[in-house]
């Protein structure tokens, strides 16, 4: 065995890249939550995040908020449009999710729900510019996530959601 090789794999391991750090503390924080009250608002999670991004992509084509939206330039800002967009639409699909949902999650159900929303989150994040303001993903994450794979993802990502639990 090579000790080159073996010096480098353990070094990757001890250090690794910040955006894998961060995509596991999000799976696991919805994993706590689906664990603990259901696989709701990963579902939700799922489903507000690419509608805010097909709205957002709509905003610039209003008849009222368009002119609004020209004056707002900083990325930071745009984000916090993108927030709240989300924000509202959480609140809204949450409340449908919750009241056609079914007690009897799973902890494997609670796991896919997890994983999908991590996911879909990561990928519709690489499609917001605003968002990449807030958290610029490296090139790992962007060349698994990115553009090129992001229909698939998504289309897994919601096929797993929708046959968790049959």
């Amino acid at each position: 065995m090579n000790l080159a090789s073996t010096t480098a794999i353990t070094a990757a391991f001890a250090h690794p890249p910040i955006d894998w750090v961060i995509l596991l503390a999000f799976v696991l924080i919805v994993l706590v939550d689906a664990l603990r009250s259901g696989t709701a608002r990963a579902a939700t999670l799922s489903v507000a995040f690419p509608l805010a991004f097909f709205l957002y992509d709509l905003l610039p084509h209003t008849a009222i908020l368009a002119p609004l939206l020209e004056k707002i330039t900083a990325p930071l800002m745009q984000a916090g449009v993108f927030g709240v967009i989300f924000g509202v639409l959480f609140f809204l699909v949450y409340r449908i999710v919750y009241s056609l949902s079914s007690a009897g999650d799973t902890p494997t159900t609670a796991v896919v729900g997890s994983l999908a929303a991590a996911v879909i989150t990561l990928t519709i994040w690489l499609q917001v510019p605003a968002l990449q303001s807030v958290w610029h993903f490296g090139p790992m994450i962007q060349a698994v996530f990115g553009a090129a794979y992001a229909f698939w993802w998504l289309i897994a990502a919601f096929f797993l959601m929708a046959f968790a639990r049959s």
